[in-house]
């Protein structure tokens, strides 16, 4: 008898499995980040704190995509 999942639990599980697998990597450019922002900040470069602020979301960006295409990759592959 073939187990089935249905496409909510199959994305939940796989997203939970990506976020673990790169929790550390993720922690690791976060902190990065705060302690860019922390010397841009101390330095009073608001242009760099700008910029910063930018990579974050560009950085979050590539993250969430590279995870749903895990994602997707794992669900309908």
């Amino acid at each position: 008898m073939k187990a089935t999942f249905s496409l909510d639990e199959k994305y939940k599980f796989w997203k939970s499995k990506w976020l673990k697998e790169h929790l550390a990597l993720i922690l690791f450019v976060v902190i990065l980040n705060i302690i860019a922002l922390i010397f841009a900040g101390i330095f009073h470069r608001p242009e760099f704190i700008a910029g910063i602020s930018l990579i974050g979301i560009i950085e979050y960006i590539f993250f969430r995509n590279k995870m749903m295409m895990y994602v997707e990759h794992k669900i309908y592959d």
